[in-house]
């Protein structure tokens, strides 16, 4: 995903504002207020809409602040968010905030592919390679997608390394059609 300028000036401003031992916990509530809103049609659908009044929004998004044991920061910060505008960047904003936080902790996020879940010592197998390689430690996912028939797809740091069967596959196919 690429995140707007918009919304990383805004992730910025929002760590700057967060005293340093509040951050993981700033990132845990915005996490909560982006399932709370975006996994609810109603509530995206009115957050949404120019024509419910910014007042509105921030009384909504504050409730669910209250709820979520939000700061007062946090609350600011929304207001201004909202009033200006710019809420339709939450969540690439909420992306923004969790790089600074990752790149803080000196982590990274990746995520493996395989066609068949991995057990949990493969995992742990592979988190463990990936940090030698990128020289931090890593935050790995699994996805299950049968349709890469075999092999993993690795994605860290914005970089892909597909090791599939099904690529592998294509690739043969596509140099016995060029002959």
């Amino acid at each position: 995903m690429n995140i707007s300028i918009i919304a990383k000036r805004y992730a910025a401003a929002l760590w700057d504002v967060t005293e340093p031992s509040e951050r993981a916990s700033t990132y845990s509530v915005l996490c909560g207020l982006l399932s709370a809103v975006w996994d609810h049609d109603d509530a995206k659908r009115l957050l949404r809409n120019p024509a419910v009044s910014s007042d509105v929004k921030i009384k909504i998004i504050d409730e669910c602040l209250d709820a979520l044991a939000g700061s007062d920061t946090l609350k600011l910060f929304f207001k201004e968010l909202v009033s200006k505008g710019r809420f339709e960047a939450f969540d690439q904003v909420v992306t923004a905030f969790e790089q600074k936080l990752m790149a803080a902790n000196n982590s990274q996020k990746a995520t493996v592919t395989t066609a068949i879940p991995l057990e949990e010592s493969d995992c742990v197998r592979i988190r463990k390679q990936l940090e030698e390689k990128v020289g931090s430690s890593v935050d790995l996912t699994q996805k299950v997608d049968p349709q890469i028939l075999g092999g993993m797809i690795v994605e860290v740091g914005g970089k892909l390394l597909d090791l599939s069967v099904k690529t592998k596959l294509n690739s043969f196919q596509s140099h016995l059609e060029s002959e």
